[in-house]
């Protein structure tokens, strides 16, 4: 086995023993071309560290250290790497060491032949999720993002996924529908399909929220001298001005059933009828619409028209909230702060790690639009530096009173507001009870890193 870079692959053995130092060179001699030995977790460390092994076979018991805390910290520093642990003990450690990140557990006296096993088995995956990384990092640079997504900062392989996609069905002329909450960029996704599309014609937006039916086929259709009192001269519509172009209607989820029907016809037969005319007008026109409403419940409920959602979610596109994306939450903060604090002719204020764990924790209900506010807020507000209790006051208010020890209940948790640090320790836990105790997969179920995750957990003296 070698590794991508031709070096000879290498393995980290560490015990206390000498003789089984020497029995795990002898049995593994046709496996790995260099042998790293250590009899202590500092050592170990220092050469995991140092020498990056392909793989770790690890005994437990070094003496006075503990071999699960090394665990620990060369799953912190490398997650990657697989580590074989063994021990004598007959005591059942197996499920803990798994948990900690361990992909198999050997129990001495161990054999030649149950040693060689694991460790082809843990080599294999290691290089098939190589080989996968390598593919994911190679289809990502050969389709990268189009140019027009650079205004959607984001680190968060959903969102680029999305952004590849929404290139792809840019291309074709087919009607778009955007979907996602308030503030999470849906304005921006029309517009980036638009560029990409290559349309010759303008690119023309327009919230029809709170536009009723009159309103509705004014502003799209446009109308003719003396139709309507008050209608001195002509008027043209939206739908005329964006020919050649794309139209983006936003919140069509609040259109009234009349404004739906006319919307589908308009979809349909791509021409309109101008208010006081006779003759309706053809339009060569791209339309993208989006809607923060649930229109499939809406459908169900008769608030929306059953044929009109059919035709749109053909090309659907949904923006995740920016809770389901909170590795963006940072970049996003100090992209707003920096633009914030140069329209206020001003440096940026610090921001310290606990304030954006403060900030990474908040429900953030209006999205990317309400993290911008809260930027220009903080410029305006701070000066030189911004820490977790002045980040408190930004998102939420004054801080809650914290709970008395003797409230553990589900009910009391809830009748007196967590902090927001209560809050993440409880996320925590919580996520690690639903995946058993899988540090991993803990981490990404509820948007941390697993190293910040088991950093918190120590320093919080978390129990799981």
């Amino acid at each position: 086995m070698k590794r991508k870079n031709d070096t000879p692959s290498a393995v980290l053995l560490v015990d206390d023993e000498v003789a089984i130092l020497d029995f795990l060179e002898i049995a593994l001699k046709d496996k790995f071309e260099v042998f790293i030995k250590a009899s202590s977790s500092k050592a170990a460390l220092k050469d995991f560290e140092e020498k990056k092994p392909d793989l770790v076979i690890l005994d437990l018991n070094l003496g006075g250290d503990s071999g699960l805390d090394l665990l620990d910290r060369l799953q912190s520093v490398d997650p990657e790497v697989p580590v074989i642990v063994s021990t004598g003990e007959k005591e059942d450690l197996a499920k803990d060491c798994l948990r900690r990140g361990a992909v198999d557990f050997l129990t001495k006296p161990v054999t030649s032949l149950r040693l060689v096993t694991s460790v082809d088995r843990a080599l294999d995956a290691y290089q098939r999720e190589k080989v996968l990384n390598q593919l994911q990092k190679s289809l990502l640079e050969t389709s990268k993002r189009p140019q027009a997504f650079d205004s959607m900062l984001t680190v968060c392989n959903e969102m680029e996924r999305l952004f590849q996609l929404a290139g792809v069905v840019a291309t074709t002329p087919r009607d778009v529908l955007i979907t996602g909450e308030t503030g999470t960029g849906k304005d921006l996704m029309a517009k980036a399909i638009h560029d990409i599309s290559g349309r010759p014609g303008e690119y023309v937006a327009v919230n029809v929220a709170g536009l009723d039916d009159n309103h509705f086929s004014d502003t799209l259709f446009g109308h003719l001298k003396g139709s309507f009192t008050g209608a001195t001269r002509d008027r043209q519509g939206l739908v005329e001005k964006a020919r050649g172009g794309t139209l983006f209607l936003d919140e069509i989820g609040d259109l009234s059933i009349p404004s739906q029907v006319k919307l589908l016809r308009l979809l349909q037969e791509r021409e309109f009828l101008p208010i006081g005319s006779d003759e309706h007008v053809k339009v060569d026109i791209r339309f993208v619409v989006a809607t923060s409403r649930p229109l499939d419940s809406m459908m169900e409920e008769g608030t929306f028209r059953r044929d009109l959602y059919f035709r749109l979610r053909a090309q659907q596109l949904h923006l995740p909230a920016l809770r389901e994306r909170r590795g963006d939450v940072s970049l996003l903060w100090e992209h707003f702060l920096e633009r914030a604090a140069s329209q206020l002719g001003r440096k940026a204020p610090r921001v310290s790690d606990e304030a954006i764990g403060v900030l990474e924790a908040h429900n953030l209900p209006g999205n990317v639009r309400e993290l911008e506010a809260l930027a220009f807020q903080a410029a305006s507000a701070y000066k030189y530096l911004i820490e977790a209790q002045q980040m408190e006051g930004l998102v939420g208010g004054d801080t809650p009173k914290r709970l008395s020890s003797g409230e553990s209940k589900e009910e009391d948790f809830w009748r007196v507001l967590p902090t927001v640090d209560e809050m993440i320790d409880r996320l925590i836990l919580e996520a690690l009870k639903r995946t058993e105790g899988n540090q991993t997969q803990a981490a990404k179920l509820i948007g941390m890193s697993r190293r910040g995750m088991i950093s918190r957990m120590r320093r919080n003296h978390l129990d799981v």
